[in-house]
């Protein structure tokens, strides 16, 4: 009897998509293999929109180097992925391909021109999982970054692009926590100078040696913030191949965030599993004639899916003599 509630209980359709889920939340961190030199690894990511300057500027395109947290931002009036390639080019004609680049899943960076792109020039091309930030940390905390200094130094908001150079001058000449040096000095031989009248410091560490303790650095911290974020977090779930998940709809932004959807379903779906990735990623896939169908493949998080039970079946074998206590009862009900 006990297992046929406790099955019953955890197939209640209604349960399943619309109860949240509380405590302490679940997930592990991931971090990217950390690079030994710049520009080995760039994330990128548009920030935008803003006010609308008058050449056209709407969004910034940003690049940040893995390695040495480097920043380059350049105005752009669009975020689809021609425009964003002929920036590309442009930068990376002055510091090279990198080996690899890390974005999110936006039109601009999943569009058959930025593919054909990165196979071109051998760039390893990493898609972060669907509505999952955290992935892209790095440049999330660049663009926190960026904008607090354009909110302090642009009094108009339509001459934000006047304000944006001295503003990255100034980010990329500022010591990095990650790896005590400016990323100015990381990726040139000498620290910016900084101000007209003023040379620029001398410094008689050769930069290979700088670059030896930056990298150092950063394994370390690597280890301390998954130790610190996966201490904060349950260990992640984990799904197979052809297993049945209910995706969270509040991961995929959109309509979810609606004042008048707060009454909305909490999960859609069931999908299948298509595929099982590393760092705790799946391919999923919705299943024609099941609720809510609507076309759909990608890749998500672990943390933002839950297993799918249908509804059980009402012969069961199980015996009364299997009931514990009422508490347990109790507590099986309201889990």
């Amino acid at each position: 009897m006990t297992r046929f509630i406790k099955k019953y209980v955890s197939s209640c359709m209604e349960c399943a998509y619309g109860k949240g889920d509380y405590g302490k939340p679940s997930g592990e961190l991931h971090p990217i293999a950390k690079p030994n030199l710049p520009m080995d690894t760039v994330h990128i990511d548009h920030l935008g929109p803003f006010s609308r300057t008058r050449k056209g500027y709407q969004y910034i395109l940003m690049l940040n180097d893995a390695f040495s947290k480097f920043l380059i931002a350049r105005p752009t009036k669009t975020v689809n992925s021609v425009e964003t390639l002929e920036v590309l080019r442009d930068v990376l004609s002055l510091f090279g391909y990198p080996k690899r680049i890390v974005s999110d899943r936006n039109l601009a960076f999943t569009s058959r021109i930025f593919r054909e792109f990165t196979q071109k020039h051998l760039i390893h091309h990493t898609l972060n999982a669907i509505a999952c930030p955290r992935a892209n940390g790095q440049v999330e905390r660049c663009n926190r970054t960026l904008l607090d200094a354009l909110r302090t130094r642009s009094l108009d908001p339509n001459m934000w692009t006047e304000c944006l150079p001295d503003v990255i001058w100034g980010i990329n000449n500022t010591v990095s926590e990650s790896t005590g040096f400016h990323p100015y000095e990381l990726i040139f031989t000498h620290k910016g100078r900084l101000l007209p009248n003023l040379e620029a410091s001398v410094d008689d560490m050769p930069v290979t040696e700088k670059r030896k303790i930056a990298s150092n650095r950063l394994r370390q911290r690597a280890v301390i913030m998954k130790r610190q974020y996966d201490k904060r977090h349950k260990p992640e779930k984990k799904f197979s191949k052809g297993d049945l998940v209910l995706w969270k709809q509040s991961a995929t932004g959109g309509e979810a965030k609606c004042v008048n959807n707060k009454l909305r379903d909490l999960y859609s779906g069931p999908y299948i599993i298509k595929r099982v990735l590393d760092n705790g990623r799946y391919e999923i896939r919705s299943i024609k004639g099941m609720r809510g169908y609507k076309k759909f493949t990608g890749i998500v998080p672990a943390d933002s899916l839950r297993p799918y039970r249908s509804a059980p079946n009402l012969s069961d074998s199980s015996s009364d003599e299997e009931i514990v206590t009422r508490d347990d009862l109790i507590d099986l009900l309201e889990s």
